[in-house]
């Protein structure tokens, strides 16, 4: 059998396009770490969208809230997430909130399903049954609902498309300041740090 040769300019070239996927920051494989989503997402709770635009909830270079799932840039409206297994109750967990199939809890209010209330997490517009067990894909649009009645299409319009932009999926637009992240196969996706 005869050996393949590479000339040294086609293993530069191979080496290049292999890193170029990674700066494009999402999904790579199903090895954790390398793996980097991110997913649309709101929370509304009896009509209210709840606030996570605070640094309670934000991971910072110098204070990550978790490793595989977590917010970031002070941007309420994606969530980043740097292990397939990483599932929504990691990213709640992360935060100080309990998250179950009966109740979420904010560490201020539990809001339970019952007495005409649901609780139920929607993904990509369709109910989904594991809820907070779920593990995200990139691209995903996540509805979590406490309320009754139901989910309406404001509430599904209420979510951005901002997860394709960090996803590097779609163009970034004017005004949007879209943070530098580093990735390597050594380490998650992680903001720069601090000087």
């Amino acid at each position: 059998m005869k050996a393949l040769f590479f000339p040294p300019v086609a293993l530069l070239l191979l080496a290049l396009s292999g890193c170029a996927g990674l700066q494009g920051g999402t999904d790579f494989d199903s090895n954790s770490s390398t793996y980097h989503a991110h997913a649309d997402f709101k929370l509304i709770l009896d009509g209210q969208s709840f606030d996570f635009n605070k640094s309670e909830y934000m991971s910072m270079p110098y204070r990550e809230l978790s490793e595989k799932a977590h917010m970031h840039d002070y941007n309420p409206n994606v969530l980043h997430f740097h292990n397939k297994d990483a599932t929504l109750e990691d990213f709640f967990s992360s935060i100080g909130m309990l998250a179950s199939k009966e109740c979420i809890d904010t560490n201020t209010t539990a809001y339970c399903a019952g007495n005409g209330k649901e609780l139920a997490v929607y993904v990509n517009g369709g109910k989904n049954s594991a809820m907070f067990d779920y593990r995200p894909k990139d691209l995903d649009k996540i509805l979590v609902y406490y309320g009754t009645g139901g989910p309406g299409g404001g509430d599904f319009n209420s979510l951005t498309n901002e997860a394709c932009i960090y996803s590097k999926k779609c163009p970034v637009p004017e005004g949007f300041v879209l943070p530098q992240e580093s990735c390597s196969g050594a380490e998650p996706c992680r903001l720069d740090k601090a000087p």
